[in-house]
């Protein structure tokens, strides 16, 4: 017989809500999060920055009476959505990997050419969840060139993928709507720039304020 007790309800929420995810990760690291409380905002950051995305139209978008999808892989494998006057990228398949906050991993992936993508053979990948996030965001913006389009408008990304989608049209020169950086983006921009001249110069480069 079943138990209708308030007591019996209860329990069984507080369980569920101490376990929401239960069998429904499917194998994808979710953090230990306490779900009976509100979510703190630093808890959301964490999220997002284990998750990345990308999403963008180009800035003078043109109707088209009928758009065919397109599958595009990056130089990091991560596949962009090309939808002919939008695209879109995020990890993919590759969430179910074990990045952890600030790894810095070399992977590497046997592809049998299956699913989206549909491009066979293997892939190299260096650096962590944050490298890679930066040369799939510059990969998109190259991409946006060679499909012609004048410019592109940011429709929603991470913090970090914005921030590096900025990073690769000041790069280039070529034109970012939706995005006003912030005096800290600037702040780090110059800093990769002292790097990458550091770098080219054959010295020991540092990313942190201060050092040369």
């Amino acid at each position: 017989m079943l138990d209708n007790s308030l007591d019996y309800f209860s329990d069984r929420a507080e369980a569920f809500l101490a376990d929401v995810w239960g069998d429904r990760d499917m194998g994808i690291p979710t953090p230990a999060v306490d779900w009976t409380k509100p979510p703190t905002r630093q808890m959301v950051a964490s999220l997002l920055r284990q998750y990345p995305y990308l999403q963008v139209v180009s800035s003078e978008m043109e109707h088209r009476d009928q758009i065919i999808p397109k599958f595009k892989k990056a130089p990091t494998g991560w596949v962009i959505h090309d939808y002919d006057q939008a695209m879109s990228v995020s990890l993919g398949r590759f969430i179910y990997q074990p990045w952890g906050v600030g790894s810095a991993l070399l992977m590497q992936d046997e592809d049998s050419g299956e699913g989206e993508g549909g491009e066979g053979g293997k892939h190299q990948f260096r650096g962590g969840l944050l490298q890679q996030s930066f040369d799939t965001a510059d990969a998109v913006v190259a991409y946006a060139i060679e499909k012609g389009w004048p410019g592109i408008q940011l429709v929603s990304a991470t913090e970090f993928m914005t921030w590096s989608l900025w990073m690769a049209t000041e790069d280039r020169g070529y034109k970012l709507v939706g995005f006003d950086p912030r005096t800290e983006d600037k702040k780090k921009r110059l800093r990769v720039l002292n790097f990458r001249s550091e770098r080219e110069a054959g010295r020991t480069p540092s990313l942190l304020p201060g050092e040369r």
